[in-house]
């Protein structure tokens, strides 16, 4: 318990003096992986048939790279028709091919929305604004999703197959995409805001309680001359602990 108290005070005093000082590095990184040369690099084993003209040139969609203070991306940007294309690896079935395309999807998407909205990420806070970007992603992907593409091929060894899926981001959805990813930055930055209000509070409630205690040893020392300062030091300690434990435990 104490050793969870004390990495709540450090928490908060990190918390205090990350706001007050610079941070040069980059606050966040985030990658996101070139899905469609991964896809090209595995024509060889598994070729292409009958695919449409987005499931090969990825939509027109390029490679970008992007960099300031507080973040650095990569990924694809889109093509002149306002679409992405997210694509799976070889899998054993369709629905876990299905499901890589859209994680693909998603990655790809985040990378742009986490660069769009990057002067509402807040330095140093400890924010998952990744986890909390993918989560409004695939809430709305099904209503970006354009269209789908599943090839298969026989191996030696077992059929496997592979899903591409068509995402278009036009002003509207991305818009819509915007709002909510927002939020959901707005939330988690008033319960961070909250949670540390809290913390401080207890850290400095503790303190004075403390600072009182540490008075009356002084006081009973002063006046018992000395004779009880063994038991009254082993009473401040158990003051103490139950100053940190019901004020951590019981306080909301």
């Amino acid at each position: 318990m104490k050793l969870t108290h004390a990495i709540q005070i450090a928490a908060c005093v990190a918390w205090l003096v990350g706001l007050l000082l610079p941070v040069d590095a980059a606050l966040l990184t985030f990658s996101a992986r070139d899905d469609h040369a991964k896809w090209k690099e595995t024509e060889t084993v598994a070729p292409v048939i009958d695919a449409p003209m987005w499931v090969i040139t990825a939509a027109g969609s390029s490679p970008f790279e992007e960099q300031d203070e507080l973040l650095s991306v990569t990924g694809r940007q889109p093509g002149s028709r306002d679409e992405l294309v997210g694509y799976s690896a070889l899998e054993a079935d369709t629905e876990t091919a299905l499901a890589g395309a859209q994680r693909s999807a998603v990655t790809q998407l985040q990378a742009l929305i986490l660069w769009d909205l990057r002067e509402k990420i807040q330095r140093g806070a400890p924010v998952s604004y990744v986890q909390l970007t993918a989560a409004e992603i695939r809430r709305q992907l099904d209503g970006l999703t354009r269209d789908r593409y599943d090839g298969w091929v026989d191996r030696p060894y077992a059929r496997v197959h592979r899903t591409a899926i068509l995402v278009r981001i036009d002003a509207v959805a991305w818009g819509a995409l915007q709002r909510g990813v927002s939020e959901r930055f707005a939330r988690a930055h008033e319960e961070l805001a909250a949670r540390q209000q809290r913390l401080c509070w207890k850290v400095a409630i503790s303190g004075v309680l403390s600072l009182v205690a540490l008075f009356g040893y002084a006081s009973l020392n002063g006046a018992t001359r000395g004779y009880l300062s063994w038991r009254l030091r082993f009473l401040l300690l158990l003051v103490w602990g139950a100053i940190y434990t019901g004020v951590f435990t019981f306080m909301p």
